[in-house]
């Protein structure tokens, strides 16, 4: 099960990069895009980090 989020999250995450090669930057939406971009990646990469933390240690039989 968390596997399966884990792999949906990553998917996700794969998708909403690919926007990034199409976003026209210019002066006026540059700091927005910049800005966006940092939020965007921090937020999938916690997730991201977590959850393949639990799934260890439940392999593990930690948890």
């Amino acid at each position: 099960m968390l596997e399966k989020k884990l792999n949906n999250v990553k998917t996700r995450w794969e998708h909403i990069m690919s926007f990034e090669n199409s976003i026209q930057e210019n002066k006026r939406n540059e700091r927005l895009v910049e800005f966006l971009g940092i939020y965007f990646s921090t937020k999938p990469d916690h997730i991201i980090y977590w959850l393949e933390e639990v799934i260890k240690e439940i392999q593990k039989g930690e948890i």
